[in-house]
């Protein structure tokens, strides 16, 4: 009898804690979801915003400066966003 007691109790204790971890994992997924979101209307913005820049036609000094620009290397690596746990 005691072992189906301690066998309850730790059923409960993993159903308990799957319950837990499913909770923090909807959390972050709703964050992940909403960072999405912004990126999209950030990339819209941009390709709107190339499309625009790209009608008009380039003086030599600003294809030399975009040129410059690419080949620059890039100085810093992206640091992860670690603030959401």
């Amino acid at each position: 009898m005691d072992d189906l007691v301690g066998l309850a109790v730790i059923v409960i204790l993993v159903v308990v804690a799957g319950a837990i971890c499913g909770l923090i994992a909807l959390v972050q997924l709703n964050g992940l979801k909403q960072e999405v979101a912004v990126l999209r209307v950030k990339i819209t913005h941009l390709q709107t915003h190339k499309s625009i820049s790209q009608s008009e036609p380039q003086s030599e000094a600003s294809t030399a400066q975009a040129a410059l620009s690419r080949s620059e290397p890039i100085a810093h690596k992206a640091q992860p966003n670690l603030t959401r746990l």
